[in-house]
Parts: structure tokens; C-alpha cells; sequence
């Protein structure tokens, strides 16, 4: 069976794994197709006159073992990241050898979806992670992507504002969201770090939750959210009402998630005629903002949103740009200089 490799097969008669190294049929020591790439790997690396091993490996391959090892190393909506954008990649190219993939292929695969700036930005993300991590890993001899390039952070163009928040407390009749939508504005967390809290994530003394957070996996820290007073307080009776599983529920007892509560962020944003800006997301922004405009600096700011560094704070979610007020008076306050009402001209002539 000489010939060029093309990867492991399962051998029906013997039912074991086998692959074809140097121009020889292989057994390979595997129970798995995962384990039996993986050997093929090695094997291919150390055999003489041999190809490296990810000249042959398609990229659907190098796909498939990223999304096993996040599966097994990072947190189930991560997973479900990977594989969405893997499963969308190999539909147009995932029969490619990896050697073979270029810069255009990620060009042509962005092309054929009409997504958002931020979309394009974590779809090409997600592909050149795997690939990355396979020529780490030995699985692929060099990165075809590394050179891709990503499109940059966009912030958003406005944020909810503190009169808006207002007209959502008035409006707001049910109990249950208007704990999550609170919570959330209280102290500044993901709306889906809202969504999973449970009882036992609830410190009543330290007035903390202590989550397995989205960077958990990479950092091995777990995510602490602070909780003000009037969160402490309404954690504590949910907590007791509810001593096993997620604290916020809906009215018919379920755990919200971002379907559910988008849908009644969506009606209630028509009903009041607000802006797509206002969103449950947009509460954190607001916080942050607000945290920056009242002096907290800007490392406290970071590790109260959850962030590794302060890069994300003042790229994206900061928008003290918008604070034009606030940024007056700081430029006043380089100087030494106090900031005066601003009248209007008519106003200086009377």
C-alpha cells in the first residue's frame, strides 16, 4: 500500500486504526479516530524521508482537534463558539489540505455571510486560533493564517443612558426581570454571568459571586462580581428563596438566558420608543463609564468588569467620549484651572 498518506482509517477486518508511513501500511496503537490522527502525527514526524505531518492534514482536521481540546479545557459556551465558526469555515474549505490554506480562503469564507464589523472580527479569530494552536501542538508544520488580519475593536456608537434606565424602572411590572435588569446595572457583570449565578456562587459575607468566568480556562482565575449594597441585599433573598440553582429566574421558573431576556429588552424598547443602543449589555457599559467619570481608577475598573487587562475598558466599553462635560472639566483640571457654567452667547450679552 505504498503511495502518499492521507491520514488514519479504521481497517474493518482487524478493527483496529491503521495509517500509511513511508509507503507502509501502519497499525496504529489508537481506539479512537482523535487518538489515532494524534499518532499519525508523531509517527510521521520521526519517520525518515517522511512528509511532516501537516502537510496531509486537512483543515477540517485541525478544526475538529482544536474543538476537542477547547471542549475538554475551556467552558461550554466557548466550545459552542468554536464549533459554530469551525462548521461554517469547513463548508467551503474544509477539504483543503491545512499547508494548502491561504489568507483568501478566510477572505472568501468571510465574504459569504453578511455579518457585523464585531462577527467578522471573532469569526476569523476562532479559525486563526486553531490554527495557531496546531503548529504549537505539533499537529501542523507552519501557521498558512498567521499573517491574517483582523478587523479592529469597534465600540459602540452610544450607550444607554441614565434617563432611558429610568424609563425602563417605571415601566418595568415584572418582578423577575426587573431583578436581572438591576443586578446588571448594579454592578456592571455580563448579563450572562446574571444567568448562571447560583446559591453557592453567593458569598454573603465577602457581598461577592465567585463564577468560573469566560477567561477562567486561559488565566485559571475565577471571576469575582462585587455587589453593591442593594445587590447584596436582593442576592441574599433570592438566595434564600432559592438555596439550589441559578438565583434569577423568569415568571415561569426558568433560568433566563440572552433569547429571553433580548425578547423582553426588544418589547419594551418599542413600547417606549428608545433606540437599538439599549440593551442589556449597554447597562454595562453605562457602569463602566460611570465608574471612569467618578475617579475609580481605571485597574479597580478593570477587575470589577471582569477584564485581564485595562485595554479592553478603555478601547470598548469606556465611553467617556460621549461625556463631553466630564472631559472639559479634566482638561481644566491638568491646569489647575476651575470649570465655569457655559452660558450661552446671547446669555453674556444681556
Amino acid at each position: 500500500m505504498a503511495g502518499k498518506a492521507k491520514g488514519p482509517w479504521f481497517w474493518d477486518q482487524r478493527k483496529r486504526w491503521c495509517a500509511t508511513i513511508g509507503g507502509k501500511r501502519v497499525v496504529l496503537d489508537a481506539d479512537n479516530e482523535k487518538a489515532a490522527i494524534e499518532e499519525w502525527h508523531r509517527r510521521m514526524a520521526k519517520a525518515p524521508n517522511a512528509k511532516a505531518a501537516g502537510s496531509e492534514l486537512l483543515a477540517r482536521e485541525v478544526l475538529r482537534l482544536h474543538v476537542d481540546f477547547v471542549k475538554d479545557n475551556r467552558e461550554p459556551l466557548t466550545y459552542e463558539w468554536y464549533v459554530q465558526h469551525s462548521k461554517s469555515f469547513c463548508k467551503l474549505h474544509g477539504a483543503l489540505r491545512a499547508s494548502d490554506v491561504r489568507p483568501h480562503h478566510v477572505d472568501s469564507w468571510i465574504a459569504s455571510h453578511e455579518w457585523a464589523k464585531s462577527t467578522r472580527r471573532g469569526a476569523i479569530s476562532a479559525i486563526k486560533i486553531a490554527f495557531s494552536w496546531a503548529k504549537k501542538r505539533g499537529h501542523i508544520e507552519d501557521n498558512p493564517l498567521a499573517m491574517v488580519e483582523k478587523p479592529a475593536r469597534s465600540r459602540r456608537a452610544s450607550i444607554i443612558t441614565a434617563e432611558q434606565v429610568d424609563r425602563f424602572r417605571e415601566e418595568m411590572k415584572d418582578g423577575p426581570f426587573r431583578d436581572l435588569f438591576l443586578v446588571v446595572m448594579w454592578t456592571g457583570c455580563r448579563p450572562s454571568e446574571a444567568c448562571k449565578v447560583e446559591a453557592k456562587d453567593f458569598d454573603a459575607v465577602a457581598g461577592t459571586w465567585t463564577l468560573h468566568g469566560k477567561t477562567t480556562g486561559v488565566t485559571g482565575k475565577k471571576r469575582v462580581v462585587y455587589l453593591p449594597e442593594e445587590a447584596l441585599s436582593l442576592c441574599q433573598a433570592l438566595a434564600k428563596a432559592r438555596p439550589r440553582g441559578p438565583l434569577f429566574l423568569n415568571a415561569e421558573g426558568n433560568p433566563w438566558n440572552r433569547h429571553s431576556y433580548g425578547h423582553r429588552v426588544r418589547r419594551m424598547r418599542a413600547k417606549l420608543g428608545l433606540g437599538t443602543e439599549v440593551v442589556m449589555s449597554s447597562l454595562r457599559h453605562l457602569f463602566i463609564t460611570d465608574a471612569l467619570v467618578r475617579g475609580v481608577p481605571i485597574a479597580s475598573v478593570a477587575e470589577l468588569a471582569g477584564h485581564t487587562s485595562v485595554a479592553m475598558v478603555s478601547e470598548v466599553y469606556s465611553m467617556l467620549h460621549q461625556r463631553t462635560d466630564h472631559l472639559r472639566e479634566a482638561a481644566n483640571a491638568v491646569r489647575g484651572v476651575k470649570s465655569r457654567d457655559r452660558t450661552s452667547p446671547s446669555d453674556e450679552a444681556e
